[in-house]
């Protein structure tokens, strides 16, 4: 009966807790649960950490950080199966708060973010797009009231953009501020280089990449062609303008001075992209020299070398018993050599043989002897009795021969008369 009545005090006892963690009660009960206190205060710790203990066993109570327990700090586990707790037993709020201005930083996002933090509460770090946490990612409130961050907790800007690869990389144009990298959201002013024209944007700012409205590039004012005749030896300028500030699309014309000869084209035309059309084929103005190989061949020369200055001249000669026939020198000019007259060079005879027309009924006019000057005129007859067999006019020519007559040339006898000269 005694134990009964013992059961039922501790049913009372139960139900004045308002808990339903009453079903290990019994009239003896060999172990207590464990889980139902957590349920009560979750801000209670235990030690064992466990979920029931035996009859007899005790437990040591605590709180968690920012809590204070009120009530005693063990609880023994009692025949009726519960934890011997007499009076007031709670984890009391010691109201320690950790506000929200300490991790108040730029371009940090705090997760979970409110107003103030309990004590032992932890939240999470994370930067924006573009920047980069120095710090931990994770925080938690002290019981100093304040977050354990250090203090040079911070989201500093990532290098995300350079002028290589990008709407930048263009010819004359100059970004300030200039250098390697730029951070995320930064803005750089564009302009172009004297002479050039900015087109599209006068700012890009770094995104993922550089970005501006329009993409800037840069078109030539003018171009620069001065610089063709510092690099070209003997070079003549044909034209009006300004070689350092030729306008776009306009061409000018050049050639070397005399002695000299281009090597390329002979003129440039301005481009909207500032460059000079035409400067690929442009290499330099060329010394002129002439070749001894490029003179006629089989005469003499004088001097005799292997090339030669501009203007020099070289004469002619040919061997014994010859003579030069055409043109007697040659000149190094601007187009290579220029020979004194139409006719090119040649060594000829300077006599001809004519002993040959001193035959048998014939007769010369003038009277010659065995040889005659090149460029002589005869007269071929045949005495009295005789008739020519060939014409009446022979040349000598540079070749040595007497032509148009040939060697077949004679005058034959006609039998039925006397020879007598006939002129």
């Amino acid at each position: 009966m005694a134990h009964r009545i013992q059961w039922l005090k501790a049913v009372l006892v139960c139900a004045l807790w308002k808990i339903n963690a009453c079903h290990y009660l019994q009239e003896k009960s060999e172990f207590c649960d464990v889980a139902y206190l957590s349920r009560r205060d979750p801000n209670l710790v235990y030690t064992p950490n466990v979920t029931q203990i035996q009859f007899g066993k005790t437990l040591q109570f605590s709180c968690l950080p920012g809590y204070a327990l009120h009530g005693q700090e063990y609880g023994e586990c009692m025949s009726d199966g519960r934890i011997s707790i007499p009076g007031e037993f709670f984890c009391k709020d010691l109201g320690i708060r950790c506000g929200f201005d300490q991790l108040d930083k730029a371009h940090l996002t705090v997760t979970p973010k409110r107003t103030e933090y309990h004590y032992g509460e932890v939240v999470s770090l994370q930067c924006n797009e573009g920047f980069v946490l120095r710090g931990p990612s994770t925080v938690s409130c002290t019981e100093d009231r304040l977050f354990d961050v250090p203090s040079n907790l911070a989201c500093e800007a990532e290098i995300k953009c350079h002028k290589t690869n990008s709407i930048l990389n263009v010819a004359h144009l100059v970004v300030t501020p200039d250098k390697e990298g730029y951070l995320y959201n930064e803005t750089v002013s564009l302009q172009c280089r004297d002479g050039y024209t900015l087109q599209g944007s006068s700012q890009a700012t770094c995104l993922q990449n550089f970005e501006a409205p329009n993409d800037p590039s840069c078109l030539a004012s003018y171009c620069d062609a001065s610089w063709i005749y510092s690099r070209l030896s003997g070079v003549q300028y044909m034209s009006e303008e300004d070689p350092s500030r030729l306008e776009v699309g306009e061409t000018i014309y050049f050639s070397c001075e005399k002695g000299y000869r281009l090597q390329g084209a002979s003129s440039v035309k301005c481009l909207p992209t500032g460059d000079l059309e035409g400067t690929g084929l442009l290499t330099q103005c060329e010394r002129i020299r002439c070749s001894k190989e490029s003179l006629v061949h089989g005469l003499y020369i004088s001097p005799d070398k292997d090339s030669y200055d501009f203007n020099e001249t070289v004469y002619f000669h040919c061997g014994e018993e010859q003579m030069v026939y055409g043109s007697h020198s040659a000149r190094c000019a601007q187009n290579g050599w220029e020979y004194d007259s139409p006719s090119l060079p040649m060594c000829g005879r300077s006599l001809c043989d004519t002993t040959w027309l001193h035959q048998e009924g014939m007769y010369t006019t003038p009277s010659i002897g065995g040889r005659v000057d090149v460029g002589t005129r005869i007269f071929i007859n045949c005495y009295h009795g005789y008739y020519r067999r060939c014409t009446d006019t022979a040349f000598c020519m540079p070749n040595g021969r007497m032509e148009p007559v040939g060697m077949m040339c004679h005058c034959q006898a006609d039998r039925s008369s006397s020879p007598v000269p006939v002129k």
